[in-house]
């Protein structure tokens, strides 16, 4: 027997008062346990409750560790001053490992949904762009353990460099340009393409959206499949598309309008998408002199001038904020779990405390009449978990009024047009770059 289950009770009721009630002010209780009845009904009562581990989770995304033990050492400090009896016990890893595989996947995109649906009617009507709301979306890649079922599921990549020495994930995410909260999310295995996994975001696209993406994403089944979600699509144009191979319109200078085919196949694969489509294709002088083409399904040239569309395209750039903030601020950038199930969970858990933070962020700039994007992400972060810190297990509501007021003045200065070399000055190691397998290097020996 865990010698922990002699204070079930003691450590159970402690541990659900403690600075997881700064996250389930949030969420009710009785949301929770609503998702606990549709996703795991025959769930025991235990000590590490689904409830519980579910914001585990969400705090190891939190944390800078990144793991379990640390968030439950951060809880357990304080439950020891007041629980002297169990100051000599230790927590059983074991039992925590088995409560976290318990929570269902489902409940921790719940709990992302949910805080995403909060930032999106606290921030109603911000950062509007004719009245209509502006979006990102992007891809990357998240580098996985070496392990064989990883390897199997995800797969790895190579290049003119040799094959990678760890299995990777695509990772695709939406996102709302004026808050910066992720709204949808996607990933699987790397041979997946970027456009493939977007289409499984986009559902929570609503009428009038406007999405903005690379030129990767210029690609016209992917226009039409946001068209038919009532949305507009704005992307850089592709150096494939020759203006001379289809029937056009001049609209304007340098500024025509194309009636595109969709490919064949894609219409066999969805016989509801549209033969052909019309785009717009722009170019457009920056204020530094240089020049940039797009392609967009906004026709309307009187409507949506084209130096206003260029500076709407430029709010993509938060898309590159929000995942250097996701992998070096959450220490994303490696995925620890080692299951495929488990890998999901945790991409899921770090977006939902990325959303938490910003959602934060939000009320805090709001509280000011500033502007959310101006706010430091990384600052505020720290405040969080220090604030968290000293609200353990005596929660004071003031507390959180000021822990506001202190990101609201963690504000970054205004850099417009900066740019900074894309490499490393400073050499980590000295070492050599290992891309075998431990296993067989072992063997080796």
């Amino acid at each position: 027997m865990n010698c922990i289950d002699h204070f079930r009770q003691e450590v159970k009721s402690h541990l659900l008062n403690s600075s997881l009630c700064d996250l389930r002010g949030e969420i009710p209780s009785t949301q929770i346990e609503l998702w606990r009845q549709e996703e795991a009904p025959h769930s025991r009562q235990r000590l590490w409750t689904i409830e519980l581990m579910l914001w585990f989770w969400i705090l190891a995304g939190l944390h800078r560790e990144r793991s379990f033990r640390g968030v439950a050492l951060d809880l357990w400090a304080p439950l020891c001053a007041q629980l002297p009896d169990v100051a000599g016990l230790r927590l059983n890893d074991g039992r925590m490992s088995e409560g976290r595989s318990r929570v269902p996947l489902k409940m921790i995109q719940a709990i992302r949904e949910e805080f995403a649906r909060r930032g999106i009617d606290e921030g109603q009507g911000l950062g509007l762009w004719r009245g209509r709301r502006v979006l990102w979306a992007d891809g990357t890649t998240l580098s996985l353990q070496d392990n064989p079922e990883l390897w199997q599921h995800f797969g790895g990549c190579s290049n003119q460099y040799g094959s990678a020495p760890f299995p990777l994930v695509r990772l695709v995410m939406l996102g709302i340009a004026s808050t910066r909260i992720v709204i949808g999310s996607a990933w699987g295995p790397i041979v997946q393409s970027e456009k493939q996994l977007i289409l499984r975001a986009l559902d929570t696209l609503r009428i009038g959206d406007i999405v903005v993406m690379d030129r990767y994403f210029a690609s016209i089944e992917l226009f039409a499949e946001v068209q038919r979600r009532g949305a507009d699509a704005l992307t850089k144009r592709r150096p494939q598309l020759k203006l001379e191979k289809h029937p056009r319109r001049k609209i304007g200078p340098n500024d025509w309008v194309l009636e595109m085919p969709l490919d064949p196949d894609a219409h066999q694969r969805d016989g509801s998408l549209p033969r052909h489509i019309r785009i717009r294709v722009l170019k457009v002088r920056l204020g530094n002199g240089h020049e940039m083409w797009l392609q967009t399904t906004l026709l309307d040239a009187q409507r949506y001038p084209s130096h206003e569309l260029a500076e709407v395209y430029l709010q993509r750039w938060g898309a590159e904020t929000s995942y250097a903030e996701v992998k070096a601020d959450l220490h994303l950038q490696v995925v620890r779990s080692c299951t495929v199930e488990g890998v999901g969970k945790e991409i899921e858990a770090h977006l939902a405390a990325y959303n938490y933070v910003r959602l934060l962020m939000l009320r805090a700039a709001r509280r000011k009449g500033i502007d959310p994007r101006r706010l430091s992400f990384r600052n505020a972060l720290r405040l969080i978990v220090r604030f968290g810190q000293m609200n353990r297990f005596d929660p004071v509501p003031s507390t959180w009024d000021t822990l506001l007021e202190q990101i609201s003045v963690q504000i970054n200065p205004l850099r417009p047009g900066r740019r900074e070399p894309r490499a490393v000055k400073r050499r980590l190691h000295a070492y050599q770059r290992w891309k075998g397998s431990r296993s067989k290097w072992r063997a080796a020996l």
